[in-house]
């Protein structure tokens, strides 16, 4: 069991809540982002707690990154969902819990641990119906976590170079991505790219004002 949130005060007490649910656990605790990675990358978990916001990484890549790799095999969320942003991202990545800290009491994390124990999925109420809402055409879509994090990298203004140097990967490799991204979100030019995927919530434009 690894426990990612950057408040440790927060994760220790989510620790004492899983050893009640889960007593033979072994839990590993985390407040940076690289660190947790690092820990999944070196040993893989059967449970993984995660909130998204790191002061170190981008919490929402870091679950792109663990779900394209397999690095934990039951993916709790634990955050504040307020963003929209990450409705895509929790629809892309394999996640089987999204408890929302803004709407629930901690107390949940045991409602949520003993369903993903049991092979079922826990959604907080305050996020299934938007989830529901917007499934069918996100999951028609069905980006790769990789597919998302050069998406979400395009839409902030970083071209095919400048994508696959954040990623590690080669300009070609993030002009296939690039390709079958657009395939799959029926667009034909860059403008139409990031536009879709401004509508479809997958990335968002800030606008500053002078």
């Amino acid at each position: 069991m690894v426990i990612a949130k950057q408040d440790r005060t927060y994760a220790e007490a989510l620790g004492l809540i899983v050893q009640q649910v889960l007593p033979e656990s072994e839990i590993r605790t985390m407040v940076r982002g690289q660190e947790a990675l690092g820990e999944l990358k070196a040993q893989p978990a059967d449970y993984l707690l995660l909130g998204l916001n790191f002061q170190d990484v981008d919490g929402m890549d870091l679950l792109l990154q663990i779900s394209e790799h397999r690095l934990a095999r039951r993916v709790l969320i634990v955050a504040d969902i307020r963003d929209e942003l990450v409705i895509p991202t929790l629809h892309t990545a394999r996640v089987d819990a999204i408890l929302d800290t803004g709407t629930e009491p901690l107390a949940s994390i045991r409602e949520a641990l003993r369903m993903v124990r049991d092979g079922k999925v826990y959604v907080s109420p305050s996020l299934h119906a938007y989830l529901v809402e917007r499934s069918p055409e996100l999951q028609r879509i069905k980006l790769t976590p990789a597919e998302l994090r050069i998406l979400r990298l395009i839409g902030s203004g970083q071209d095919n170079q400048e994508a696959g140097f954040a990623l590690g990967l080669s300009e070609s490799t993030v002009q296939t991505h690039r390709r079958n991204i657009m395939h799959k979100l029926k667009v034909s030019t860059s403008a139409k790219l990031v536009r879709e995927a401004v509508r479809l919530g997958y990335v968002h434009i800030s606008y500053n004002v002078a």
